[in-house]
């Protein structure tokens, strides 16, 4: 993200100075193809995951109403599959080998929404399609396949938090997402795994606006010391002006040993 955002950054320079800029986009593209390519290549397989330690996460997940994720990845997919309590909104069956996304989704009173894309969505027929999970075979496989004939996934890379917001709101279900999130009846929100960086400002603003307290998850591992702890304690309550922050150790939120999951 930080490459695309230097390269949308050089484009912008080029235009005002009456410079090229057909280069850029064809740059853009490759990084953003690479991006998904590379995610793609390097996924582990379903065989190569633990499959009691997803069970096991998946009956954490039933201690939450909503969830709200910019992840990419299929773990969610799986996990979700586990929790059997959360709807997508992609209940009606395309084909074979898609479901739609539609509202509302009368069949679950709590969802799950990708705020940025997924590795799973794809854009078909002027709206989301969500890759159904083979009955034989693995869903990667069946992604690369997509991917082949240069079907890529809805996938929102863009390089700054402005971008990022326009090509959401240039796709219906991204804006039906992003619009839950600020109409979300619940007035408090943990945050976990999110950064909360320059490029997700959009999300930032929305949850600053719209959550009276929010509990964020800081890996404090990653840090030395206390000074660098407290700074990236810092850069992050310097992003919200009225919402009542509480941090706490990423290691704390789920347990990921299922050793105790009931067989």
């Amino acid at each position: 993200e930080s490459i695309l955002g230097n390269i949308e950054i050089a484009k912008t320079v080029c235009q005002t100075l009456k410079i090229e800029t057909q280069e850029f986009d064809k740059f853009h593209t490759e990084v953003r193809e690479g991006l998904i390519n590379s995610i793609n290549k390097i996924h582990p397989k379903p065989i190569d995951v633990n499959q009691d330690k997803i069970r096991w996460i998946g009956l954490q997940f039933k201690d939450f109403n909503q969830i709200f994720t910019t992840n990419y990845d299929l773990f969610l997919y799986y996990i979700i599959l586990e929790a059997k309590k959360f709807g997508d909104h992609f209940f009606n069956s395309a084909s074979s080998k898609y479901n739609y996304f539609a509202d509302p989704d009368i069949m679950n009173s709590h969802h799950i929404y990708y705020l940025h894309g997924a590795l799973f969505l794809f854009e078909k027929e002027l709206t989301t399609h969500k890759i159904k999970k083979p009955i034989e075979g693995w869903l990667l496989n069946a992604i690369t396949e997509e991917i082949s004939t240069n079907n890529f996934p809805l996938f929102i890379s863009e390089g700054h938090s402005n971008n990022k917001l326009k090509a959401i709101k240039s796709n219906s279900y991204l804006s039906f997402c992003l619009s839950q999130l600020e109409n979300n009846q619940d007035q408090s929100l943990i945050i976990f795994g999110q950064s909360l960086s320059a490029q997700d400002l959009h999300i930032v603003k929305i949850i600053d606006k719209n959550y009276k307290k929010i509990a964020i998850s800081i890996r404090v591992e990653d840090f030395a010391t206390i000074g660098e702890l407290k700074a990236e304690k810092n850069r992050i309550s310097g992003q919200f002006k009225r919402t009542e922050l509480e941090f706490f150790d990423a290691k704390t939120l789920f347990d990921f040993d299922p050793k105790f999951l009931i067989q």
